[in-house]
């Protein structure tokens, strides 16, 4: 009777500790692929800036260049900004993003840093509404899916919750020209601005990476299912 009794347990405990400790190699295999991750980013960060030509270049060529710093020149188009709903510090703002029609032909997306609500229309820091040709560093940021918490955007209050590159090539350039725009958006790196803002350079750039302490918990629970079976035979084979 006393193992009969243990069979129901001894297969719970089984498909139990099979599930817990597959989560928690699963958590070590992502801890691996994002410390390469990070590895990569901060690379690309001490490396020297390439044109975005060679951005481009290597893109199309398959490479990922995804945080890479890329140097631009040319002029940017302040009355097509849009404004991207962000956090930095702890406060909530907006990333000023525009255009830039570069000297070599061509168009992209520059996010030139953050802003505070109260900063948000161009007209309260026309100090920092930079005129002539500029040349900038940033890195290379792409378009990514659509996250399931985000907000939707608003083109007609020029409002964004997340990086919908069409739609605000589109607001930013209007139809005809958006055709000439670079599939990417490039974040500015810190850098002296008249008047303080936008300020660029806030931008979290490297991932977190909290795998170990996921994988650790979910072996320990492996090891606490293992250690409350034991506890349980032992009891049930001392009243048999």
């Amino acid at each position: 009777m006393p193992l009969r009794a243990l069979i129901v347990p001894t297969v719970c405990t089984i498909v139990a500790f099979a599930m817990l400790a597959g989560l928690g190699v699963w958590q070590i295999k992502r801890l691996q692929w994002k410390q390469d991750l990070i590895a990569r980013i901060e690379a690309r960060a001490a490396a020297q800036p390439i044109t975005l030509a060679q951005a481009m270049g290597r893109k199309e060529a398959g490479d990922d260049v995804r945080h890479a710093r890329v140097v631009l020149e040319g002029r940017f188009q302040h009355d097509g900004e849009v404004h991207l709903y962000s956090l930095a510090g702890g406060r909530a703002g907006w990333r000023i993003i525009t255009p830039m029609a570069l000297s070599g032909g061509g168009v992209v997306l520059v996010d030139r840093g953050f802003v505070p609500h109260r900063l948000k229309q161009a007209a309260t820091r026309q100090a920092g509404q930079v005129e002539g040709t500029v040349r900038v560093v940033g890195r290379v940021r792409l378009p990514h899916p659509r996250d399931a918490f985000a907000a939707d955007n608003d083109p007609q209050k020029n409002e964004w919750f997340w990086r919908d590159l069409d739609a605000m090539a589109s607001a930013a350039l209007g139809d005809a020209q958006s055709g000439s725009l670079a599939p990417l958006i490039v974040e500015m790196e810190a850098t002296e601005v008249a008047g303080g803002w936008p300020r660029g350079g806030v931008a979290v750039v490297k991932p977190s990476n909290r795998h170990l302490g996921y994988a650790i918990t979910w072996l320990a629970l492996a090891v606490i299912v293992l250690i409350i079976y034991g506890i349980f035979v032992r009891n049930t084979l001392k009243r048999a």
